[in-house]
């Protein structure tokens, strides 16, 4: 079992990686804290998540080294940071990083 904090930040051990795959659309973004390039990215997730509040926008810490591993065993994904994974019913669907983590690209990737 995969947690993760939530969007509200809430503790790591209160999410589910399962319940982001029952959806019907998601995104999951991972950011490091310390980063300018995620503060950034966070600011264009935020903004994706507020011009659609019906789609679930996951956050995680890569502070959390064996988390991080562990989503991108699962998902085939590599690891980079920042990064949005977007899923359609479970499966991945898009993926990108660094600057193109924008609220445009979001907005492509999750119609």
């Amino acid at each position: 079992m995969l947690s993760w904090l939530s969007k509200k930040d809430a503790p790591a051990e209160e999410f589910d990686f399962d319940v982001l795959l029952r959806a019907d659309v998601a995104v999951l973004f991972k950011h490091s804290p310390s980063c300018a390039t995620s503060w950034f990215a966070r600011s264009e997730v935020d903004a994706f998540a507020a011009e659609h509040p019906a789609i679930p926008v996951h956050t995680i810490s890569v502070r959390d080294r064996a988390l991080a591993r562990e989503i991108a065993e699962r998902t085939n994904v590599k690891h980079e940071s920042p990064q949005v994974i977007v899923f359609r019913q479970g499966q991945v669907v898009a993926h990108t990083s660094h600057e193109g983590v924008t609220a445009e690209y979001l907005d492509q990737a999750t119609r």
